[in-house]
């Protein structure tokens, strides 16, 4: 993302930039970096942009350990705070200035939409209007090509390719990579064919969607039967689990039937069995039970305590009514099945809503400035 300053313990800036700016040295403990960020923004007119990816290796405090210094001196603070107070061009140097986006695309409610709402919810609505005429716009982004009719008079045009179709809009495809300024692929396979028609390199971008945050791995437990008056299912233990954040953050629980106050899947019961990771069995007095039998016949595990046919058969053990105990088998049981399953979604690393958003902000950033050098 881009930010107003970024640590100093992890800096990259170009040597001719550098020279011609240089740390602050009137600083005593710490101050500086964010004064050579500051003082970068208002001699070069660039913005900071922070790699949450990049890593290094930082000896840290060594200044403060030289010093003494546990805090930072009031001296230093009024330093930064000087700086913080410029102004740049009449907009507040720690400001950070965001393009100017009009996007055309369908209504809401379908997903072209949500991929315009969501650079909309990054950059600020006050910097990108949806559907709407705005002649100060310097980037005029369409999403799809299938929007896309005249350049406007001013700004910058970008379009968004999904997929070629020969049946369908295929003359407008092309024409529309050849007419507008810069091409967004949704994938390779879509930048490949923009090539196949003559669209150069230069003018084409990959940025692909992704998937919201909230789809990664979750271990999912699952409840069978009813619940009872007196607490011998355990209806209490899941009422303890469920209001753990330890435990709702990595373990989700559904039920077959209401009571548990869980999410109900309505499957029929193998089916159920099949889809959960394990059943959970929280009762404190069964004589089977015939739930802990049906699931083991699918191949799906238990969590089970030492009660009833259960002893005989393989199973995950806690013991019996021990929400404790119970809660450690679940949290050690999530972190390894997110470690299983660590190859396929670490490929997915980055790739959502946001970094959707980012992408096209660096994006849009890079052809402002393209088109500042001529």
């Amino acid at each position: 993302m881009f930010v107003p300053s970024v640590t100093g313990a992890f800096i990259l800036m170009r040597k001719v930039e550098f020279d011609a700016l240089r740390f602050d040295e009137k600083f005593n403990v710490c101050g500086e970096d964010i004064a050579l960020n500051l003082s970068y923004r208002e001699k070069f007119d660039r913005e900071i942009l922070y790699v949450s990816s990049a890593t290094a290796l930082h000896i840290e405090n060594a200044t403060r350990k030289k010093t003494g210094e546990t805090r930072t001196p009031r001296e230093d603070l009024e330093r930064i705070l000087t700086y913080s107070k410029r102004l740049h061009n009449g907009r507040p140097l720690t400001e950070v200035r965001r393009p100017r986006v009009r996007i055309i695309t369908e209504k809401p409610g379908w997903i072209m939409h949500r991929m315009a709402d969501e650079i909309s919810k990054h950059m600020g609505a006050q910097n990108v209007r949806i559907n709407e005429d705005w002649p100060d716009a310097e980037i005029n982004y369409y999403i799809n090509y299938g929007y896309f009719n005249a350049k406007p008079k001013t700004g910058t045009t970008v379009a968004n390719f999904t997929h070629y179709d020969p049946d369908h809009l295929a003359d407008k495809f092309i024409q529309t990579a050849h007419e507008v300024d810069h091409c967004v692929a949704i994938s390779e396979a879509t930048a490949d064919i923009l090539r196949s028609f003559d669209v150069p390199d230069s003018k084409i971008t990959m940025i692909v969607t992704g998937a919201d945050t909230h789809f990664r791995p979750m271990l999912t437990v699952g409840l069978v039967g009813r619940t009872y008056p007196g607490g011998r299912k355990g209806e209490d233990i899941v009422q303890a689990l469920l209001e753990d954040p330890d435990i709702t953050e990595k373990v989700r629980i559904v039920a077959t039937k209401e009571g548990w106050n869980v999410p109900v899947w309505n499957l029929e019961s193998a089916d159920f069995y099949r889809a959960v990771n394990y059943l959970l069995v929280p009762s404190r007095l069964e004589g089977g039970p015939v739930p802990f039998m049906e699931a083991l016949a699918c191949g799906t595990m238990s969590i089970a305590p030492e009660i009833g046919v259960i002893p005989q058969f393989p199973h995950v053990s806690y013991p019996v009514g021990d929400v404790t105990a119970l809660k450690k088998v679940l949290i050690e049981l999530a972190d390894q099945h997110v470690l299983q399953r660590h190859f396929l979604s670490s490929r997915m690393r980055g790739l959502n809503w946001s970094g959707w958003a980012i992408e096209h902000e660096k994006l849009f950033r890079e052809l402002l400035w393209r088109q500042s050098l001529t």
